[in-house]
């Protein structure tokens, strides 16, 4: 059986569409940690997740 290779660990500083964005690329491949000051899109994130729209029309959540 093969080892899995241990996640590294990334923070992106800044919760808005660039924070949001690139947490959810690297979201599989990464353990991500986003900090921010907005406090209604933290509480929103917290309690919803992130939804991403793709170009394509196909969503994915993370």
């Amino acid at each position: 059986m093969a080892q899995q290779q241990p996640l590294c660990n990334v923070v992106i500083f800044g919760v808005g569409a660039m924070g949001t964005l690139f947490g959810s690329k690297l979201d599989g491949v990464a353990n991500v940690t986003l900090f921010g000051h907005w406090r209604e899109q933290i509480r929103a994130l917290r309690r919803d997740g992130l939804t991403v729209t793709h170009p394509d029309g196909r969503q994915s959540n993370h």
